[in-house]
């Protein structure tokens, strides 16, 4: 399997409170329908962030407080990948989300990304696969 769009590691620890960068980085060039330079930075690919829903069994809440691991600080909850500068360095800001309980145990969460395209020149990255991301909050 090739991976077009990779983060630095697939495993992080965060620090509830605090925040990490995770480094994404394109392998391959993003399509466009024109060569022109005027058009080209309009061209792009959509690159979506989020986490995968937890087992609908498990609790919610704990002690009235929601049960969150990780809030991201992203462009539109993602990343815009243009024809221009395709190859540059991405950075998704990951908090670890502050639970507000004292000595409660460490938590694990996984970061998914996906891409939707209609695009012809940017069928290569439709529905591309990228391993998920394991984030431990401490």
């Amino acid at each position: 399997m090739i991976i077009l769009f990779q983060p630095e590691n697939y495993e992080y620890t965060v620090v509830e409170g605090e925040f990490i960068n995770i480094a994404f980085t394109s392998t391959v060039p993003i399509g466009c329908a024109s060569s022109h330079s005027d058009f080209m930075p309009h061209c792009s690919q959509d690159i979506y962030v989020f986490q995968p829903k937890d087992d609908d069994t498990m609790s919610t809440c704990l002690n009235n407080i929601a049960s969150k691991d990780v809030v991201f600080k992203a462009e539109f909850c993602g990343f815009k990948l243009s024809t221009v500068g395709w190859n540059e360095t991405k950075y998704l800001k990951v908090y670890g989300f502050s639970d507000g309980i004292y000595n409660q145990q460490d938590r694990s969460t996984y970061i998914h990304l996906s891409t939707t395209t209609t695009a012809t020149p940017n069928d290569t990255w439709k529905d591309i696969q990228i391993p998920d991301i394991k984030v431990h909050v401490v």
